[in-house]
C-alpha cells in the first residue's frame, strides 16, 4: 500500500480514507513471536503543515509463547496510528530557510531514503526522498514495535516448577524449594566437608 504526496495534496486538507489488509512481517529477533496475522488498517490521511498526516487504527493478532509457562497463546492488538511524513524537497527548503526550527536525524538502515525530523511541535516527522510513502512498511514496523518483549499468557500465570518442570497453572508439585541466600553458600559447602 502506497500513498503519493500529490494525491493527498490535491484534497486541500480534506481527509482521504485509507483502508486495507496487508501481510505482516515476523520479527526475527523475538523468539516468543510464532506468527502474526495479516494487518488490518482503517484510517485517513490529510495534507497538514507541508506534509502528510496518517491517522487510524491498526488491528492484528499474534501467536506468542508465554515466557513463564512456555505455552502458546493468541493475543489481539489495536494500535492507534498517528504518523507524519514530509517530502524531502519541502524539508530541504525548510532547512535552508530555517523554517519551523526542524532538527533532522538520519534514520538508521535507510540511508538516503528517509530520515526522521522533529517539527516545532516536538512531533517526529519522517522525511521521504521520493513521491511515494510506503504505508505497508510503516504499519509493519508499528506492529512489531507494539509486540510485548516478555509475553505472558495471563496476569496470574504461575509458570513452571524450577525443580521438576511441572506447569504450576495445571497442578501443584511436591518439590521442596529451598531458598538459600547466596552469601551463605560458601559456609554450606564447608559444613558438607566436615
Amino acid at each position: 500500500m502506497q500513498l503519493l504526496f500529490s494525491d493527498v495534496r490535491k484534497k486541500h486538507g480534506e481527509a482521504l480514507h485509507v483502508a486495507g489488509v496487508m501481510p505482516s512481517r515476523k520479527p526475527e529477533k523475538i523468539r516468543e513471536v510464532q506468527a502474526i496475522s495479516p494487518l488490518t488498517f482503517q484510517g485517513e490521511t490529510r495534507w497538514e503543515d507541508g506534509g502528510v498526516r496518517l491517522t487510524g487504527v491498526l488491528s492484528y493478532t499474534a501467536q506468542l509463547t508465554c515466557v513463564c509457562c512456555l505455552k502458546a497463546f493468541e493475543a489481539s492488538f489495536r494500535v492507534s496510528v498517528d504518523e507524519r511524513f514530509r517530502p524531502a524537497a519541502v524539508a530541504s527548503v525548510d532547512d535552508r530557510t530555517g523554517g519551523r526550527g526542524n532538527r533532522r536525524k538520519t534514520r538508521p538502515g535507510c540511508p538516503g531514503e528517509s530520515a526522521a525530523e522533529e517539527d516545532a511541535s516536538g512531533l517526529n516527522v519522517e522525511v521521504i526522498a521520493g513521491e511515494a510513502i510506503d504505508v505497508e512498511r510503516v504499519l509493519q514496523e508499528l506492529s512489531i514495535v507494539h509486540l510485548p518483549w516478555t509475553p505472558v499468557c495471563r496476569a496470574d500465570c504461575r509458570g513452571l516448577c524450577p525443580s521438576c518442570g511441572r506447569d504450576l497453572n495445571e497442578a501443584t508439585c511436591d518439590c521442596a524449594l529451598e531458598t538459600i541466600d547466596p552469601r551463605w553458600l560458601a559456609l554450606r559447602s564447608l559444613r558438607d566437608h566436615l
